[in-house]
């Protein structure tokens, strides 16, 4: 349990607007999450709980703390001038939901705070009366405009008793806000997924230039896909095969950030790009026809000089025995199809090394 050191009595503790401790990708991105996370909390509220006297009570979703440099590495390096380290979010779990609909009276809100290395539950009180109380956790406005940033929980807090009307509008507002967020989430992960599958198509392509066809650094060879196939290939993934967007790839990956427990031990940036590159590379690998294992496969066909299959199985089974290599899978492997409409690329492979703490593409 915190203590009342740890906890303000006052929700006044904010990290204003222009504050340079939080990651602006990552508040951007946290605060279509948490308007999601609301949407889904509100909607288990039962219609009949809705028309009596009650009030709506909207919690928050992330607990912004100092990144710890043993968990996060250089997100937690102090920037020049600062004296704190930067700040990283960490989900809160209200027994309950984020959205809670009580009657009069006080009531305890049990909270669970698990992440960036700290486990810690504690109790917010909640007065609901008839009085007009100060709103401190309610914000109307759209995601990524109210920057506040909570960084501790309060001690107590108050609401009034809502009429019906109003308890209606709030929950209309809830959610046209998470319709909106999602939106522009999906829009946000698509730019992030187009460059992963131009990068993944190029690193591919230099994988096998330089083991199989034995290209030096400098060296171009034919592009393995054109660049209305990896468009096409990007459609599919934001808006589905079919065109319903609530059943494609980031349909489910922002499912899986609503997760309370996905972002315990990675924080949101790293968890996104290591996982959308990760399914651009595969998908990348399955249209041109390269197995999964491709790379290995082609490594140790270049480290042994090019020898025959046989060989170059054995050599295989021996580093990897697990993986089962089969005669196909080599050969699928070391020939790859090249798309004769494809153009050769004129890439700088430099620009394949990701830093994730950088001014990079997928921060825009």
């Amino acid at each position: 349990m915190m203590t009342d050191t740890d906890i303000t009595t006052v929700h006044q503790d904010f990290i204003a607007e222009d504050s340079d401790r939080a990651h602006r990708w990552i508040r951007r991105i946290t605060s279509y999450i948490e308007a999601i996370v609301r949407s889904k909390d509100a909607q288990m509220i039962p219609t009949q709980t809705l028309a009596s006297d009650i009030s709506l009570v909207t919690l928050p979703v992330w607990l912004w703390v100092e990144a710890d440099p043993k968990i996060v590495g250089r997100k937690a390096t102090f920037k020049p001038g600062a004296t704190n380290r930067p700040l990283l979010p960490i989900r809160v779990q209200w027994h309950g939901g984020t959205v809670q609909a009580l009657g009069e009276g006080e009531h305890d809100l049990r909270w669970t705070v698990e992440g960036m290395g700290r486990s810690v539950n504690g109790t917010t009180l909640l007065t609901i009366g008839p009085e007009t109380f100060e709103h401190q956790l309610l914000s109307d406005k759209r995601p990524s405009e109210d920057h506040r940033l909570i960084t501790r929980l309060p001690f107590t807090f108050k609401r009034q008793i809502m009429t019906p009307d109003r308890m209606a509008g709030s929950m209309l507002a809830i959610e046209k806000m998470a319709q909106q967020s999602w939106w522009e989430f999906l829009t946000a992960l698509e730019r992030t997924l187009r460059e992963c599958l131009e990068r993944q198509h190029v690193s591919l392509m230099r994988d096998i230039d330089k083991t199989v066809t034995k290209l030096g650094p400098q060296d171009f060879g034919q592009a393995l896909l054109d660049s209305e196939t990896l468009d096409v290939m990007a459609t599919e993934m934001t808006l589905g095969e079919e065109g319903e967007p609530g059943r494609s790839y980031l349909s489910e990956l922002i499912d899986k950030c609503c997760n309370p427990q996905r972002f315990v031990r990675v924080d949101p940036q790293r968890y996104l790009y290591v996982e959308i590159s990760r399914k651009a590379g595969s998908a990348v690998q399955q249209r041109v026809g390269d197995p999964a294992i491709g790379r290995k496969i082609r490594k140790v066909y270049a480290d042994s000089g090019g020898a025959d299959p046989e060989k170059v199985i054995a050599l295989y089974r021996e580093e990897y025995p697990k993986d089962g290599l089969s005669y196909k899978r080599l050969t699928d492997a070391l020939n790859v199809i090249r798309d004769p409409m494809a153009e050769a690329a004129r890439v700088d492979f430099q620009s394949l090394d990701i830093d994730y703490n950088g001014h990079s593409w997928y921060l825009a």
